[in-house]
C-alpha cells in the first residue's frame, strides 16, 4: 500500500485496521499536564516524567512535531499525552483523531515519516494479510520501489491524482514526440520559426 494512501485512509476514517485497543491497564500514573504548549521545553519535561510513570520503560521524545508522543522500549511501543491526559486507547480511531488534531489533513503538522511512525505505535496499521502490516511503500528514492507504487496504483484501480498526473504528463510526452517526428520529416522549420504559425507560407512560396 502507497504510504500517503494509507495515511488518507486513515484520516478518513475509512481504514480496516485492528480494533480499538483499551492499554489504561498499563497506566501506573494516570495524571494530567499542567502545561500543554508544544513549543515550550517545560511541556515537553512534564510530559516525559508523567509517560517515564507508566511503567513502559525507558522513554523518549521521538520528534518535536508528534506532542507530546514517547518512545518507549517495553509493553507499549509509545506513550501519548494528549490534550493533557494519557492516551489509554489504542487503534485507527486513537491514530486519526490525533493526527487530524496536529492539523495533517490541512497539510500542517509532522512529515510522512513521523505519521507513518505514529500510525505503527498506536497499533493502526491496517491488516493486509498475509503480508506484515508494515507491508506498505514509502520510497520516493529507489527507481525499483517507485515503478512498483506507480503499476499497484494503475492495477488496483485507484484514482490518485498523482496517476493522473502521471497519464497526462505521458500524454504530452508522446504529444511532443510526435510533432517533433513531424519537423524530422520537414515541418520543423515551420514549427520552430518564433511567431509563425506552422502552415503559413511566405508570398510567393505558390
Amino acid at each position: 500500500m502507497r504510504a500517503v494512501l494509507l495515511v488518507a485512509t486513515l484520516l478518513a476514517g475509512g481504514c480496516s485496521g485492528p480494533s480499538e485497543r483499551d492499554v489504561s491497564a498499563t497506566s501506573k500514573t494516570p495524571a494530567a499536564m499542567t502545561n500543554t504548549d508544544p513549543s515550550d521545553p517545560k511541556a515537553w519535561a512534564e510530559a516525559q516524567a508523567i509517560a517515564a510513570a507508566q511503567g513502559v520503560g525507558d522513554v523518549s521524545k521521538r520528534s518535536a512535531a508528534l506532542p507530546f508522543m514517547f518512545q518507549a522500549d517495553r509493553v507499549l511501543r509509545a506513550v501519548l499525552i494528549h490534550k493533557g491526559s494519557v492516551v489509554k486507547t489504542r487503534g485507527p480511531a486513537t491514530a486519526g483523531a490525533y493526527l487530524r488534531d496536529l492539523g495533517i489533513a490541512q497539510g500542517k503538522g509532522p512529515q510522512l515519516d513521523d505519521v507513518l511512525w505514529a500510525i505503527w505505535a498506536l497499533e493502526a496499521l491496517p491488516d493486509v494479510k498475509p503480508l506484515p502490516p508494515e507491508s506498505y511503500v514509502n520510497n520516493t528514492t529507489s527507481p525499483r520501489l517507485a515503478d512498483r507504487v506507480r503499476r499497484h496504483v494503475r492495477e488496483g484501480g485507484a484514482a490518485l491524482p498523482e496517476a493522473r498526473h502521471e497519464r497526462a504528463a505521458g500524454r504530452a510526452r508522446a504529444h511532443r514526440q510526435r510533432h517533433r517526428g513531424l519537423g524530422a520529416e520537414g515541418r520543423g522549420d515551420a514549427e520552430d520559426a518564433p511567431g509563425r504559425p506552422r502552415d503559413a507560407r511566405d508570398p510567393g512560396d505558390g
